[in-house]
């Protein structure tokens, strides 16, 4: 089964930075809705603003790491 991996990068401080952290964009998961119903791929979203996973040395998410448990075939932003 192939994955595919979808961020949502952190966002800088602004008047959407707090929501942010209690929800995601819809966009992203629409997306990965309709990519999911295809046979043999599997989707996941991982948002930066409100990732509570493996985080490297800056508090952000630590993709090596989530590569290496679950590798992604791609990668979109």
């Amino acid at each position: 089964m192939k994955t595919i991996r979808i961020i949502i990068p952190v966002f800088s401080i602004n008047i959407f930075s707090r929501q942010a952290k209690r929800t995601s964009a819809l966009g992203p998961v629409l997306l990965a809705t309709v990519i999911n119903k295809m046979k043999g791929i599997r989707v996941e979203i991982i948002d930066e603003n409100n990732y509570h996973g493996p985080k490297d040395n800056n508090g952000l998410p630590d993709h090596s790491v989530l590569q290496k448990d679950n590798p992604a075939c791609i990668v979109g932003f």
